[in-house]
């Protein structure tokens, strides 16, 4: 699961999100595009602030799992953790943390969980 892209001949880049070509508001954004009511938050999220956003703005109370609320987006979640990271999918990688390994430097993890799992199988000591 995540979003990644691939150039293009023409120097532009295709966001592809959980393997689809991403489209509209799937792009990678740098503001929240959660949907409320009939309006977009659109709040413009750093690095340090997005974590923040979405817990204390956008809390869904998790009666029938946790939909993801961005604009577009069908996926569910069953925690409100994995619905936070699930959000983080939707956001331009400037402002995503991004965790490298050091053996590997092309591979770089969304999530520092993911980077341990990721040395703990490819690099073991």
């Amino acid at each position: 699961m995540g979003t990644n892209t691939m150039g293009t001949s023409d120097g532009l880049h295709l966001y592809r999100v959980n393997g689809r070509q991403a489209t509209g508001s799937q792009v990678p954004s740098n503001r929240c595009l959660i949907q409320e009511g009939n309006a977009i938050c659109n709040q413009v999220l750093t690095r340090e602030s997005y974590v923040s956003h979405f817990v204390q703005k956008h809390n869904p109370d998790g009666v029938n799992g946790f939909p993801c609320p961005w604009d577009e987006c069908n996926e569910t979640r069953t925690s409100r953790q994995r619905l936070f990271s699930h959000l983080e999918t939707h956001l331009d990688d400037s402002i995503r943390q991004k965790f490298f390994c050091k053996n590997c430097p092309q591979k770089k993890f969304a999530r520092l969980d993911i980077l341990v799992r990721h040395e703990r199988s490819k690099h073991p000591k």
